[in-house]
């Protein structure tokens, strides 16, 4: 995941590598809304997201929901994704993301981003080696 930001528009790409070896690369324009009694509000958008991607941010907890095409063999689900993103120091965030059906939870993955001086101490990082 790479991120660039300015004060009106945030852009994040995340690059996904599945079990099956398959790659897919996600890259989100998301802007800062109207804050609400202190909380931020954001709104995003993906090419394989469906319609707006809402999310709300106070304190150090962001909540992100959106709505995706999921590729199943030769057809698509549609699904619900909703991440709880908390930032855990300057450097570290971890990412719970429930995926759900019908609003039926059908999986979960927990994420861990690290940026800035720790990820450059990991790096070059090449998880198709895995």
């Amino acid at each position: 995941m790479r991120d660039g930001e300015s004060v009106e528009q945030i852009t994040l790409t995340e690059d996904f590598i599945y079990e099956d070896g398959e790659k897919q690369q996600r890259i989100w324009k998301i802007q800062k809304d109207e804050s609400e009694d202190g909380v931020e509000l954001y709104r995003g958008e993906a090419a394989d997201v469906i319609g707006i991607a809402e999310g709300s941010a106070k304190g150090s907890a962001f909540f992100w929901k959106y709505d995706v095409d999921l590729k199943i063999s030769e057809s698509k689900l549609r699904v619900r994704f909703s991440d709880w993103i908390y930032q855990m120091d300057d450097y570290v965030a971890v990412n719970k993301a429930t995926v759900s059906k019908f609003g039926i939870g059908i999986g979960e993955v927990t994420l861990f981003f690290i940026r800035g001086t720790p990820a450059s101490m990991i790096g070059p990082f090449d998880i198709s080696e895995w």
